[in-house]
C-alpha cells in the first residue's frame, strides 16, 4: 500500500491528537458545567425547603407552604414549573401538589430516609428553629422561642437528590425530612438542560471548525519544517554519475539539519571519490589489457599459420584465439562503459543515416541468422536521420540484433521495424523466444546480468550487450526498454533516438 507523504501525516497526526484533547476537555467542561448547574438546582431546593418554615404549625398548614414557594419561585412574567409532597413519618401522604405529574411514582419519594451518623445543629439546611409557636402567642407564628412556647423542627435525615423524566418535563427533584415528616419538592430541570444543549450544540459546531484551523495549521507548520528536508531532496536528485560533484548547501537554522547536510555531503564525497577510483580502474584495467591480448592474438594466429592443417594442435590454437577475440570485445565494452561513467563517451556528433546503417547491420547479421536457422524480416523507413556517433550507434544496434538471433530457437523469427515518429526514430527488435520472467525483466539491463536460458553453456554471451547499448542510447538522449508482452509470442525491445531535426549538430 503506498504510504501517504510525511507532511499529510503530521498534519492529520496533530488534527487527531488535537481533536482527542479538546474532546476530553470539552467533555469535562461540559460534565463541570452540568455539575454545576445540578448543584445549583440542589442548593435551591434546599433552600425552599429549609427557608420556609411556617408551614410548620400544629395545624399543618400545607396550603401555605405552597403558597410560599410559589411566591418565592415565581419571577415577572413566568412561573417555573414545580410540584410539592409531603408524607409522614409512616409513608401517608398529607399533601401532593395540584399539578402532580401522573407518570410520578409516589413509592420512591415517600420512602424514609436515611439518619445522619451526626445530625448538623447550626443554621444550615437541617437547622428549622423557627418551627411551631413562637414568641407573640401560643400556637401563633412568632420569631425565635419566645413565651409562647415553641417546638425546635430541623431535617435530621440524609436529603436525597434525583433526576426524573414525568408529564413531559425533566425534573430535579430533592427528598427532606426528619422521623415526622418527608418533603419532596421538584423543579423543573428544562432551563438547565436547554442550557446544556445549547453549549453541547455549540461545541458540535465549534469542534469540526476548529479542527479544520488545526489541520490547516498543521500543514503549514509542518511544510515549513519539512522543507529544508524538500531543498535536500532536491539538491541530492541532482547527484548521479556524471554530477558527483554536486554537493547540498548549508541552510543554516536548526542544528539537526545542519548535521544532517554535513553527513550527506561528506557521504557524497566518499560516493565520488570511490566512482572515480571504480571508474580509472575500469578504465586502466581495460586500456592495459588491450597490449598484451594484441600481441597474444599476434602469436596465436603465427602459430596457428605454422601448424599442420586440421591438426589437433591447430584446433586448439584457434579456440584460443576465438577466447582471446571474445575477451578483447568484453575488454571494449568495460571501456565504453567506463566512458559512459564518466560522462565521456560521445565526442563526435555528425548526422547519420539510420536507415542505412540498419539495413547494413541486417544484411551483416542474416549470414549469422541463418546458420541459426532464425528467419529475419525487416520494415525500414526511407529518411531517418539522427546526430551522434555511428560508430557508437553501429555498437548498440549491433548488440540488439545480436541478442535478438542469439537468444531464439531454430525456426523462429526476428522482426526489425524502424518507424519515425514526432521527430524520434523508433527501431522495434522483436523475437520469437520465450517471455522473459518478471523478476529478470528488472535487471536485464544491468551489466553482466544473464537470464536464465541465457546461462545456458551453447550461448555465447558476456551480458554487456544490452547494457552497453542503454548507456550509447542514453548519450544520445534516446531510451531502450523492454516492451510488455504483447501476447503475440514476440519478446520487443524498442530504442528511440531524437531525429536530426531535433538535435542540434
Amino acid at each position: 500500500m503506498k504510504s501517504s507523504p510525511l507532511r499529510l501525516r503530521i498534519a492529520l497526526l496533530s488534527t487527531l491528537l488535537s481533536g482527542a484533547v479538546m474532546l476530553i476537555a470539552g467533555f469535562g467542561a461540559w460534565w463541570v458545567v452540568a455539575q454545576q448547574k445540578t448543584e445549583a438546582l440542589d442548593a435551591r431546593i434546599r433552600a425552599l425547603g429549609t427557608r420556609q418554615p411556617g408551614w410548620m404549625f400544629q395545624d399543618r398548614d400545607f396550603s401555605r407552604l405552597e403558597d410560599n414557594l410559589e411566591f418565592v419561585i415565581t419571577v415577572p412574567g413566568d412561573a417555573i414549573p414545580y410540584f410539592l409532597l409531603v408524607a409522614d413519618g409512616g409513608g401517608q401522604v398529607l399533601h401532593q401538589s395540584d399539578d402532580w405529574p401522573d407518570d410520578v411514582e409516589l413509592a420512591p419519594l415517600v420512602a424514609p430516609l436515611e439518619n445522619r451518623d451526626d445530625p448538623p445543629i447550626g443554621n444550615d439546611e437541617a437547622d428549622f428553629t423557627r418551627g411551631w409557636g413562637g414568641g407573640r402567642g401560643h400556637g401563633r407564628p412568632g420569631r425565635g422561642r419566645g413565651p409562647g412556647g415553641g417546638q425546635a423542627m430541623r431535617f435530621t435525615k440524609v436529603p436525597e437528590f434525583s433526576s426524573i423524566h414525568a408529564g413531559g418535563r425533566r425534573w430535579r427533584v430533592g427528598r427532606l425530612g426528619n422521623d415526622e415528616l418527608t418533603l419532596v419538592i421538584g423543579l423543573s430541570a428544562d432551563a438547565t438542560a436547554a442550557e446544556l444543549r445549547q453549549l453541547r450544540n455549540a461545541g458540535a459546531i465549534a469542534f469540526p471548525a476548529a479542527l479544520l484551523l488545526i489541520g490547516l495549521g498543521g500543514w503549514v507548520v509542518a511544510g515549513r519544517a519539512l522543507r529544508p528536508l524538500q531543498r535536500i531532496a532536491e539538491a541530492a536528485s541532482r547527484v548521479h554519475a556524471r554530477g558527483l560533484n554536486e554537493r547540498v548547501p548549508q541552510l543554516g537554522g536548526d542544528p539537526e539539519i545542519t548535521r544532517l547536510v554535513t553527513m550527506l555531503n561528506e557521504m557524497m564525497d566518499r560516493l565520488e571519490a570511490g566512482f572515480h577510483q571504480a571508474t580509472r580502474f575500469s578504465a586502466d584495467a581495460s586500456h592495459e589489457l588491450k597490449t598484451p591480448l594484441a600481441i597474444m592474438r599476434g602469436e596465436i594466429e603465427q602459430a596457428i599459420a605454422r601448424a599442420t592443417p586440421d591438426s589437433r594442435e591447430q584446433r586448439t590454437l584457434n579456440s584460443l584465439l576465438e577466447e582471446t577475440q571474445r575477451l578483447g570485445g568484453i575488454l571494449r565494452s568495460l571501456l565504453l562503459l567506463s566512458r559512459a561513467d564518466a560522462g565521456r563517451l560521445v565526442t563526435t556528433h555528425a548526422v547519420v543515416d539510420l536507415t542505412g546503417l540498419v539495413r547494413e547491420l541486417v544484411e551483416d547479421t542474416t549470414a549469422s541468422a541463418e546458420e541459426c536457422g532464425v528467419q529475419v524480416d525487416c520494415s525500414l523507413a526511407e529518411g531517418v536521420r539522427v546526430s551522434g556517433d555511428e560508430s557508437l550507434l553501429r555498437t548498440a544496434i549491433l548488440n540488439l540484433l545480436a541478442n535478438a538471433i542469439k537468444h531464439n530457437e531454430s525456426g523462429s523469427r526476428v522482426t526489425i521495424e524502424l518507424t519515425q515518429v514526432d521527430g524520434m526514430a523508433r527501431l522495434a527488435v522483436a523475437n520469437t523466444a520465450a517471455a522473459i520472467p518478471g523478476e529478470e525483466r528488472e535487471a536485464i539491463f544491468d551489466r553482466f546480468a544473464r537470464g536464465r536460458h541465457a546461462r545456458d553453456a551453447s550461448r555465447d554471451g558476456t551480458g554487456l550487450g544490452l547494457s552497453l547499448a542503454r548507456e550509447i542510447l542514453h548519450a544520445h538522449g534516446g531510451t531502450i526498454r523492454l516492451l510488455d508482452d504483447a501476447g503475440d509470442g514476440f519478446v520487443r525491445f524498442v530504442a528511440t533516438i531524437p531525429d536530426a531535426g531535433n538535435t542540434a549538430v
